[in-house]
């Protein structure tokens, strides 16, 4: 579990230099995740018996971190009560863009969906059909 919290680690370290470096508009946090989620598409293919016990090993954190992701959102919610007065003076404005944040995160998640799960038409000899889903 160490070596895949190493990995985890050297892939947020990756994405704040490659953000600081070139100046980009997208948290270093997040350029190291969409690195990351690149290679272990990568290695995922791979046969070699390092980079899977890497991969088993960075599961078993992945699963570890899944488990206590309850714990993480504590600050958040202490934040929350510390900014109690700021809620109770704009908690409609608040209210207005967590609900159109939600629905237009959910119509979104929907549209990649319909686009990535659509089914593919299967040649026969010259023709193609479209399978049902």
């Amino acid at each position: 579990m160490l070596t895949g919290f190493l990995i985890l680690m050297v892939f947020e370290l990756l994405g704040e230099s490659l953000q600081g470096a070139f100046h980009l508009p997208v948290p270093g946090s997040v350029l190291g995740m969409f690195l990351l989620a690149l290679v272990l598409v990568a290695a995922e293919k791979s046969a070699v018996p390092a980079v899977t016990a890497m991969l088993g090993d960075f599961n078993r954190l992945s699963h570890f971190l899944l488990s206590w992701m309850g714990l993480f959102f504590v600050p958040a919610g202490a934040g929350l009560l510390a900014e109690r007065d700021l809620l109770a003076r704009a908690w409609l404005p608040i209210l207005a863009a967590v609900t159109g944040s939600t629905i237009i995160s959910m119509l979104a998640t929907g549209l990649v969906l319909h686009f990535f799960l659509r089914p593919q038409p299967v040649r026969i000899g010259h023709q193609a059909r479209r399978l049902r889903p």
